[in-house]
């Protein structure tokens, strides 16, 4: 389990609130939370509205980049395709193409290639139950769930797997203030799906 150190808030502008060790938190900004199967289930429909049927991709990774709160809001997803290597950003809020890079530079892209999958074959179904079932192993006696680090859907030989973080803080830990900044510390626990199926705590 790593320890991280983030900037939490801006004293008088932004309150932080974490949640206990459970998973439903409100939904704001309309992104999608990963937490609930429902709004999920609304990604790949997106994500079709902006690539071909037939385009074979390598990874879909989800953007949680919130620089003053945790959260388990997704608010953009980024799909990269095996031809040209090319990755493109899409808004889950306004369903807005919003960038677009390559992906060349990176040796495991090219790797992976020949495993390419296209966007029918990527499982969006259950992962509502796998963050919620990566909460459950949290241990409530000494910490409390914050949010998601990341979520990342990618092939492989054996498949297509997912991988991602769960942020965790500890009970009793408090925030220091600097000015007007508050500073937290978190902790992250890393979780891998298979392409079976099993989910697999990667920080035990």
């Amino acid at each position: 389990m790593k320890l991280n150190n983030t900037i939490a808030a801006l004293v008088g502008f932004f309150i932080l609130g974490l949640s206990a060790c459970n998973a439903v938190k409100e939904n704001f900004g309309g992104g999608v939370d990963m937490s609930q199967q429902d709004q999920v289930n609304k990604v790949p429909g997106i994500i079709a509205k902006k690539i071909q049927p037939e385009e074979q991709l390598l990874e879909i990774d989800f953007d949680f980049k919130n620089s003053q709160s945790f959260t388990q809001e997704a608010k953009a997803v980024e799909v990269v395709k095996a031809d040209g290597l090319k990755a493109i950003t899409i808004s889950l809020n306004t369903e807005d193409s919003i960038g677009s890079k390559s992906k060349e530079a990176f040796a495991w892209y090219k790797d992976m290639v020949r495993y390419a999958k296209p966007l029918s074959q990527f499982d969006f179904s259950k992962i509502g139950q796998h963050v919620n079932e990566a909460i459950q192993q949290i241990d409530g006696n000494v910490y409390e769930y914050a949010g998601l680090g990341n979520y990342t859907l990618k092939v492989g030989k054996g498949g297509i797997s997912h991988e991602f973080d769960i942020q965790i803080t500890k009970k009793g830990e408090s925030s220091k203030q600097n000015g007007r900044m508050i500073t937290t510390n978190y902790y992250e626990l890393n979780f891998e799906v298979t392409p079976e199926g099993k989910l697999i705590n990667k920080s035990k």
